[in-house]
């Protein structure tokens, strides 16, 4: 799997040449939390609300920071972390 994150979308791509999109988790929608295993450089997207889990890993501990540090920052921004507290004031 190959992933590019971009404007809180983290497009997964079955390929390098990012030919045939697989899926786009998509950060304005979901309310996802990452969790990280650093003895073995993975980490994980859960999507609240599902049952699967997107697991990562990667080729070093710096590589593994920055791709959860990035991750981390497009779910902050976008909406879809928000939406528990949204739903929350409606009430």
């Amino acid at each position: 799997m190959y992933c590019v994150i971009d404007n809180k979308l983290l497009k997964l791509y079955t390929d390098p040449s990012r030919d045939l999109l697989e899926g786009i988790l998509d950060f304005d929608l979901l309310n996802c939390d990452v969790s990280v295993n650093e003895r073995i450089n993975e980490f994980s997207i859960k999507i609240e609300g599902a049952s699967v889990v997107f697991s990562f890993k990667a080729d070093s501990p710096e590589l593994l920071d920055t791709w959860v540090k990035e991750i981390q920052t497009h779910i902050k921004m976008g909406v879809g972390k928000q939406l528990p507290d949204l739903a929350h004031r409606m009430s």
